[in-house]
């Protein structure tokens, strides 16, 4: 070995022994034969004190691990302050903080959107203005009978039927009074992400919908509370004002089978303005489009930004354990931000094979809670993803390799 190479030998040594000693980790073999090898400097060393020197030098280093020999050649010092040391933690400790804070938020909208998306799609399936057409019939075709019987006399069965038919009815008004503003509200955060955390930090009481709004200005088109606006109006939750004679002289008379529709649908609104049902037969809202846009936005959030969010967030964790350890090396910025990035894209690959298939309601392909959890994981310790990978790809060429061409 020549002179430089015995040089920078030696002072590899020394940085190992220096560190080990201070921590508690010294290989007493490395110090013998660095001492061996110091004691005879004016003459070339023997290629046996240079083997046992490589050898015990390998041996401190596994015994400092995980702190590496490249991490002591940068010069940096456990027992001593850094220049920026603090300042950098600092920064490093708000932005996992600020990235906690939005994978919260998104969770919390993620789950918003589901119990949204599952409130209105029991709202369709009970067919309300259905439902309300029937306890109207009922009532109409058995008027004496339920008289009789709040009289005291008549069929208690058929009143109790009856009763239970608006009961149910009510309950559900109740719940589409209830979701469908929530579900605006959602919508609307799905469409800006930017003004959802405020817009959500207090959702509009659902009672205000069953009053007539105060007087405001015009909203623009893309404002979702000017949809809202719109369909309170046609939900029938303001009571409109008595035509005038001149306006009800301008109304076509209708004959017929329009006559008779007509007075019908007249009737169904004035049942239900008696029994508190605020749901109309020609005034109810269809939500398949409203359903269609939550359902995007939730399908962006479980297969994309949370995964990655989640992913990130491990990777995060990762780097303050290490902080934590006054032992070992703050990692350098490319480093946090290529291990970061890392655990995004695992966390949203991992998304990929763990997400179920969309059902015909479209609840069964969202991502799950322990999907986040997997993306965690794998965001904190990236061995696994590509453990996993590994695995993937070795069982992938195992299959292809026993398939057999058609003969």
């Amino acid at each position: 070995m020549d002179r430089s190479g015995l040089t920078g030998l030696i002072e590899d040594a020394q940085l190992v022994a220096e560190y080990g000693s201070r921590v508690g980790r010294l290989s007493p073999g490395l110090v013998e034969a660095l001492a061996e090898l110091r004691a005879g400097e004016d003459t070339p060393p023997l290629p046996e004190q240079v083997s046992r020197l490589y050898a015990a030098l390998s041996e401190a280093v596994a015994a400092i691990a995980p702190v590496t020999l490249l991490d002591l050649r940068t010069g940096w010092n456990p027992f001593g302050e850094q220049p920026g040391r603090k300042l950098a933690r600092f920064l490093f400790g708000f932005c996992g903080i600020l990235l906690f804070i939005i994978t919260v938020f998104c969770t919390a909208l993620y789950n918003k959107a589901n119990t949204v998306l599952a409130a209105l799609h029991a709202i369709q399936d009970s067919r309300p203005t259905e439902q309300v057409a029937r306890v109207f019939r009922m009532a109409r075709m058995n008027q004496a009978e339920i008289t009789a019987a709040l009289a005291g006399s008549g069929k208690d069965i058929l009143y109790q039927s009856f009763t239970r038919s608006v009961s149910d009815l009510q309950q559900l008004n109740e719940r589409i009074a209830a979701f469908v503003p929530l579900a605006y509200d959602v919508r609307g955060a799905l469409e800006s992400p930017l003004r959802s955390l405020l817009r959500l930090v207090y959702l509009p009481d659902p009672r205000q919908f069953q009053a007539a709004p105060e007087a405001a200005p015009a909203a623009g088109p893309e404002d979702w509370r000017a949809d809202i606006a719109k369909w309170q109006e046609n939900y029938g939750t303001q009571a409109p004002d008595a035509p005038t004679a001149a306006a009800v002289a301008a109304v076509p008379t209708l004959s017929g089978i329009e006559a008779d529709i007509t007075a019908e649908y007249r009737n169904i609104a004035k049942f239900n303005e008696i029994i508190g049902i605020q749901i109309h037969p020609q005034a109810f809202p269809a939500f398949t489009k409203l359903i269609s846009d939550i359902e995007d936005g939730r399908a962006l959030l479980g297969a994309w930004v949370i995964p990655g969010l989640y992913g990130m967030l491990g990777a995060v964790v990762f780097h303050m354990r290490r902080i934590l350890d006054p032992l070992m090396p703050d990692p350098s910025v490319a480093r946090l931000i290529y291990r970061i990035c890392l655990g995004g894209l695992a966390g949203v690959v991992i998304a990929w094979f763990w997400t179920p298939a969309a059902g015909p309601s479209g609840d069964a392909g969202a991502a799950s809670f322990s999907t986040f959890s997997i993306a965690f994981l794998v965001g904190y310790s990236i061995d696994i993803f590509f453990q996993l990978l590994d695995k993937m790809v070795d069982s992938a060429a195992s299959a292809v390799g026993k398939a057999r061409p058609a003969s």
